[in-house]
């Protein structure tokens, strides 16, 4: 029951909803769509967005937090100014001995002050700053000063060691992050037999929770099952930690079954981790079921059972549906909350669909619901996606007039938002503005300036955020190698000082993708030490993260190959195009054997195509022996021939004879075809660094292609006799020249 005064607010608010549905139901379902972005910049933009999607597990985090406060009931009132004197008195002293004797001073102090009636020292003030020095000490990792302080308080015969304070001293350390302080004075407890209970565990498990440490939580929770029964808190705790952790549906289900088994009833909460955890496989159904059956135990759904479910919506790619709930919400006189309009405002975003958005964002305010900082971020890091670079940077005055601090994430979509129109000097100077605040100057906002400093060609600006990351002691991520590997082979790259720039990169550094790249890019290796250290790869970057995977070996491959590690460039071809993270398609039939390299990176085709002219060079000698046919076209009808295959460029390994591959060979087809596209990843149609790198490539070795559109074709028998010109195997040799 809300109190008189919360009450009148509630239904106050509630009634400004219902005027206002009809803004609700105005929003309409159509919309623009995105602008494309290259693959580089779309990986940055995930990295962005993962962040800016904080908003729901906090909403969770804040469901959790609530229901863990009202269990706990500590309400000790602070005494900032008393705990800064007794740290400092306690700190200079040095002394662990010291600490029961100066807290035993001041408590005396507290107790004759003229000033304070003796009423006013009471024993939850007192408890108040021993809980404050616990937390201090405990964040500053000073175990024996914190057990100090413990032992002090226990000897005190005005001392009781209630079951709150346990679960409060406890709190407040998982709060500090003092975890193994929290583990320790948990221990303790248990040793000065106190008898365990689950408000003591649930403190425990959630400072685990809050910290994200999984395993550390189920080992936790198997031990309490051992000792007490867990109640309702403790099994959300667990299912929450499984959806912070991004485990599956049936994982998080299959602790509420177990609750359910041993007869703890569920609670509103319960269901709300649910719902959320169907988020991450996009199943909407099953969110869906989850609200009904939470509806048929006579629980009441909450703003953030709505916006759960919402969110689920969202991440399965149905705004239309989720705007149907933000209906239904409205009908069932649940006021949504700025989290809600947040999910909605996230899923227009990642739908491009730019006015509707603006619509929800000013139904919002009209609604009275002030936006915070990660709605802005939503809404700028949209309008930099979609090429609204205006209104982006007015969305971001917006949020400073309101008084709002921009977050590491608005600094971001604004760097994006200048970026994507090429005004490198602007993001620049955002980064120097950022960089004056250490707080937000974290590895994403180096990766964007970084980029930034590549695309202009600014190599002395790239060197001082090099020292920048260095001093702030900031790894660089999978993203910030990929930036430097593609500056490596990019056309601003032009001199041996720049590259030697690019390369000292990864001297500087000892994270493990560092030291792995530092091998691949500077060491003399034979093939099996290249393999080896490709799997070690694989260990930093998930097997699942496809995306990643390609956009990180394109870079690696590419940057190899202007090196000079021609060999090793294609042992990682091989190894990308085996596990499914590249295409490199080659069809062979009776009239063209094709070649389609528009999937693959500048590196990665010059790979393939050497590739493929080694494997054409091998049937053109197979065709020249003695007992071969007369070179011609077997002119037999496409009807009567084989269906064409396609075989899987496999580098510097053949796939086998050419008669093995294609059964029915009897000589060179008419034409041989190979596709480069008119510019896929290029803004100007016809400008394709693939074509031009096959180019290249093409006029090297002389071979007489013709230039088509997107492609470049010769006859089958011209091709033929070129391969059987004198020392062509050595030209088509795929060797390292790097380093000799």
């Amino acid at each position: 029951m809300l109190p008189r005064r919360g009450a009148v607010l509630a239904r106050i608010s509630s009634k400004k909803l219902f005027q206002n549905r009809g803004n609700l139901r105005s929003i309409a379902s159509d919309g623009g769509g995105m602008q494309a972005i290259d693959e580089l910049d779309a990986n940055v933009a995930a990295d962005h967005e993962r962040a800016a999607r904080d908003y729901q597990s906090g909403s969770l985090e804040e469901s959790i937090d609530s229901e863990y406060a009202e269990s706990s009931r500590a309400s000790y009132r602070q005494s900032e100014s008393d705990v800064r004197l007794l740290v400092s008195e306690i700190l200079r002293s040095n002394d662990v001995a010291c600490v029961k004797a100066i807290l035993q001073r001041w408590l005396r102090q507290m107790s004759v002050d003229p000033l304070r009636s003796a009423a006013a020292v009471s024993y939850d003030e007192v408890v108040s700053v021993a809980s404050d020095l616990v937390r201090e000490f405990g964040t500053r990792g000073s175990v024996q000063i914190t057990m100090a302080v413990l032992d002090w308080m226990q000897l005190q015969n005005w001392f009781h060691l209630d079951p709150y304070l346990r679960i409060h001293i406890i709190d407040v350390l998982g709060k500090a992050s003092s975890f193994d302080i929290a583990v320790q004075v948990f221990n303790h407890f248990i040793k000065i037999s106190v008898k365990k209970d689950a408000g003591m565990y649930n403190a425990l498990l959630h400072a685990f929770c809050k910290a994200g440490k999984l395993e550390a939580v189920d080992d936790l929770f198997r031990d309490m099952k051992q000792s007490i029964r867990p109640n309702h808190l403790s099994y959300n705790i667990l299912m929450h930690s499984y959806v912070k952790a991004g485990h599956e549906l049936t994982k998080v289900v299959s602790v509420f079954k177990e609750m359910y088994l041993r007869g703890v009833k569920a609670s509103v909460a319960s269901y709300n981790i649910l719902i959320a955890a169907c988020a991450t496989g996009k199943q909407a159904w099953e969110a869906r079921v989850f609200f009904s059956n939470m509806k048929k135990q006579d629980l009441e759904p909450n703003v953030i059972t709505y916006s759960s479910l919402i969110n689920v919506y969202v991440a399965s790619g149905n705004c239309a549906a989720a705007l149907d709930v933000l209906r239904e919400m409205v009908k069932a006189e649940v006021m949504p909350n700025v989290t809600t309009f947040s999910c909605l405002l996230h899923g227009y975003g990642q739908e491009g669909k730019i006015e509707e958005a603006m619509k929800i964002f000013q139904t919002m305010k009209d609604l009275g619901i002030e936006p915070s900082a990660i709605t802005f971020n939503i809404l700028m890091t949209m309008y930099s996606k979609s090429g609204h670079h205006a209104l982006a940077q007015s969305c971001f005055h917006e949020m400073i007039e309101s008084g709002l601090e921009p977050t590491y994430v608005s600094f971001l979509s604004l760097m994006y938002c200048f970026k994507s129109v090429g005004a490198y000097k602007e993001v620049l100077g955002i980064y120097d503005d950022v960089k004056r605040n250490s707080s937000l100057c974290n590895i994403y906002i180096f990766t964007e300036a970084l980029d930034a400093c590549v695309k202009w060609g600014n190599w002395s600006k790239l060197e001082g955020i090099f020292s920048d990351m260095k001093a702030a002691r900031c790894d660089p991520n999978v993203v910030t190698c990929t930036v430097v590997l593609m500056a490596l082979s990019s056309k601003n790259c032009k001199t041996v000082e720049e590259a030697t720039i690019l390369i000292n990169f990864f001297r500087e550094f000892d994270s493990k993708p560092i030291i792995i790249l530092r091998y691949l890019l500077m060491e003399t290796l034979d093939d099996d030490q290249v393999e080896a250290l490709v799997l070690e790869l694989g260990k930093v970057i998930s097997p699942d993260n496809v995306k990643t995977w390609k956009i990180f070996t394109s870079g690696l491959i590419d940057a190899l190959w202007t090196l000079g590690w021609h060999r090793r460039a294609a042992i990682i071809l091989k190894w990308t195009l085996q596990r499914g993270y590249r295409e490199c398609q080659c069809l062979l039939n009776r009239r063209e054997w094709r070649l389609d390299l528009r999937n693959l990176s500048v590196g990665a085709a010059q790979v393939a195509f050497y590739q493929f002219l080694k494997w054409l060079e091998e049937a053109a000698q197979a065709t020249a022996r003695e007992d071969a046919p007369e070179p011609g076209f077997d002119k037999r009808s496409e009807a009567s021939s084989p269906a064409a295959l396609e075989i899987s460029l496999e580098a510097l390994v053949p796939a086998g004879p050419i008669e093995r591959v294609f059964p029915d060979f009897v000589n060179f087809p008419a034409f041989v075809t190979v596709v480069t596209g008119w510019g896929k990843f290029s803004k100007v149609e016809g400008e394709s660094v693939v074509r031009e790198a096959v180019e290249r490539e093409i006029v090297k070795l002389g071979i007489p292609f013709t230039r088509l559109a997107g492609s470049w074709r010769i006859e089958g028998r011209s091709l033929r006799m070129w391969l059987l010109t004198a020392d062509m195997s050595k030209k088509l040799l795929v060797s390292d020249s790097a380093g000799s």
